[in-house]
């Protein structure tokens, strides 16, 4: 009878290292987990949608509106629909690019950003580029209408919903590469003195 190695004979080389999960990573996504259902709730109340999201929706309506007239477009804005004879569009909860700010909100949030100005930065120019890219969705969606009134569908869909995510992540990740290696300067500046 041949005697097996038992378990704790054996040697440890021929193991694969076990990974171990990085607490920063875990409490990241738990944070954001949690801010994500906390605002998903939110949004989906009749308080949100009749305290801020119709006044909201209302008020791109109104900027789409007047950037179509400067580039020419004769449309009319009756609350949330932009209207021309030819073409009509309803900005409707989920049209409104606060799903991407609110992901961008939550994210920003739950990442440990080494300032609380870089996360305010974060916050403010990310909304702002979420807001003029919705802007110019909802402008080029009436476009597309006025013009290619078959490929609305798609273009409101796939291309205009993808492009706001798209820009949203890469935006976030943009400026946690900017916060690490302001934070690696830092830190090569106080081990250099």
């Amino acid at each position: 009878m041949e005697s097996q190695p038992k378990p704790a004979d054996t040697p440890t080389a021929a193991l694969p290292p076990r990974k171990s999960w990085d607490p920063a990573a875990i409490r990241f996504l738990l944070i954001f987990v949690v801010l994500v259902v906390i605002c998903g709730v939110i949004v989906r109340t009749e308080w949100f949608d009749r305290v801020f999201l119709r006044s909201y929706t209302s008020f791109i309506a109104s900027l789409s509106g007047d950037l179509l007239h400067t580039i020419g477009v004769n449309a009319t804005v009756d609350g949330t629909r932009i209207l021309s004879p030819a073409f009509s569009v309803e900005i409707r909860k989920g049209c409104d690019g606060l799903e991407a700010a609110l992901l961008l909100l939550c994210a920003t949030v739950a990442y440990p950003f080494s300032s609380l100005r870089t996360r305010l930065l974060a916050l403010v120019s990310g909304y702002l580029l979420i807001f003029v890219l919705n802007l110019i969705r909802v402008v080029g969606l009436f476009l597309v209408g006025l013009n290619w009134p078959a490929m609305v569908e798609f273009v409101h869909t796939y291309v205009a919903q993808f492009a706001i995510i798209t820009a949203t992540m890469i935006f976030w990740l943009f400026w946690i590469a900017r916060d690490r290696a302001a934070g690696q300067r830092a830190s090569a500046g106080a081990t250099a003195t």
